[in-house]
C-alpha cells in the first residue's frame, strides 16, 4: 500500500478523450451518436455556413460519420498505470464515466483524484467525498463559488463554498472546499480542492499532482 502512496496520497488521474474506430456496422451502431448533426449546434452551423459549405463540398464531398469511442481513463499517477476505464459513444460524457466508476468500484484510503476543468460539479464533488475520497481539480469562471471571505482572490484563495441554488431549495448542505491560486510553468490557474488543511496537501503537492 505504501508504494502506492505519493506523498501521503494516492494520486488518481481521470480524463477522457475519443478515438476513432474502424468503420464496421458494428462500430457504426456502438459508437456513432444516434442524433449526429440534428442538434441545436449543429443546425445553427449548418445555417451560418450555407454558402460557404456548397463551395466547399463541391471540391471535398461530405463524408459520413466516423465512428469514435469515447474513453474514459482513471490512472495511478506515481505507479503511472491504468486503473480502470469506461467505454462508450462519441457523445458520452466524461463525468457520467467517472460518476458511474465511483459508484461501482473501490479505492484505497486517502485516494486524491486529479482531474482538469471538466471534472467540476456538486453531483461529482459530493459523491466523491460521500465515498470517502478527496479531490483536486481546476477551475474557471465557468464554475460559481461563494466565499467566505471578500477579498478571497485577493489573498490568492481561500475557503469557498459550493452550494448551487437547486441544492440550496432542496435543504442539500454546501461542499466547504479550498480555492487555491498556483503558477504551473508559465500559467497562472485557480485549482479547487476538499482538502482543507494546507498542509496536509501544500501548494508544492498541487503543482506536483496536476
Amino acid at each position: 500500500y505504501k508504494r502506492q502512496q505519493v506523498d501521503g496520497w494516492v494520486p488518481i488521474g481521470f480524463d477522457g478523450s475519443r478515438a476513432t474506430a474502424p468503420r464496421s456496422v458494428s462500430n457504426e451502431k456502438a459508437f456513432c451518436a444516434p442524433n449526429y448533426g440534428k442538434g441545436r449546434r449543429a443546425k445553427y452551423g449548418k445555417k451560418k455556413s450555407k454558402g460557404f459549405r456548397r463551395k466547399r463540398n463541391k471540391q471535398n464531398p461530405p463524408h459520413p460519420q466516423a465512428p469514435q469511442a469515447w474513453i474514459t481513463m482513471l490512472w495511478h499517477m506515481g505507479l503511472r498505470l491504468p486503473w480502470t476505464w469506461r467505454l462508450g459513444p462519441s457523445n458520452s460524457s466524461e463525468r457520467d464515466h467517472v460518476k458511474e466508476i465511483l459508484s461501482e468500484e473501490e479505492f484505497p484510503e486517502n485516494t486524491l483524484f486529479c482531474g482538469d476543468a471538466g471534472f467540476t460539479g456538486y453531483p461529482l464533488w459530493s459523491l466523491i467525498l460521500a465515498m470517502g475520497g478527496n479531490f483536486l481539480v481546476r477551475v474557471g469562471g465557468n464554475v460559481n463559488l461563494l466565499s467566505e471571505r471578500a477579498d478571497v482572490k485577493k489573498r490568492g484563495g481561500g475557503i469557498v463554498l459550493c452550494w448551487p441554488k437547486g441544492k440550496m431549495d432542496s435543504g442539500e448542505p454546501p461542499l466547504r472546499l479550498r480555492l487555491v491560486h498556483v503558477r504551473v510553468g508559465k500559467a497562472k490557474m485557480w485549482m479547487l480542492t476538499s482538502v482543507l488543511d494546507c498542509k496536509e496537501l501544500t501548494h508544492k503537492h498541487i503543482i506536483r499532482f496536476y
